[in-house]
């Protein structure tokens, strides 16, 4: 029944704006889609009222310090903002042996902002994939990142 009292709507009907209903329809669509499409090409560095950022490359966010592609290769990342905590998501390549840290939140000038990071120690052997989340407080301006370091001491604080 509910399609049959939608074609009964006239939507070239002035709306209290003056505007025929169906022009403001397609004016409110196209604004979306404008919105939508801002979002995606911004990826996953900004966040905003947004809550969740996927990126198939976060290299770009580069950190100091952090190891080369020749040792670890990310593969894929999403941040997902809940409240008072942002759950960085991620899926990593090695391709060296050995223990490493990731490292993951707000990133200022190339250095992890103390106050918004998250990190995870791993071990693996080269060829291995692993996938695994870091949590951190949650921020709602700036870049977050992801990156690798061979020891927690390498990394580097703003």
């Amino acid at each position: 029944m509910l399609p049959l009292q939608f074609y009964a709507i006239d939507l070239n009907a002035p709306t209290s704006l003056g505007v025929p209903l169906g022009v403001l329809l397609l004016f409110l669509l196209l604004m979306r889609a404008i919105r939508e499409n801002t979002n995606a090409k911004a990826g996953a560095s900004y966040a905003s009222s947004q809550t969740h950022y996927t990126s198939a490359n976060t290299m770009t966010v580069r950190m100091r310090g952090e190891l080369s592609d020749a040792y670890v290769s990310i593969c894929f990342s999403e941040a997902e903002f809940r409240g008072s905590q942002c759950c960085i998501s991620y899926t990593i390549e090695l391709h060296k042996d050995g223990p490493f840290v990731i490292v993951a939140g707000k990133v200022e000038n190339q250095k992890v902002d103390r106050d918004f990071y998250g990190l995870r120690n791993i071990t693996g052997t080269a060829g291995e994939v692993l996938s695994g989340t870091i949590t951190c407080r949650s921020f709602y301006s700036g870049t977050w990142g992801i990156g690798v370091y061979r020891d927690s001491n390498d990394i580097h604080f703003c």
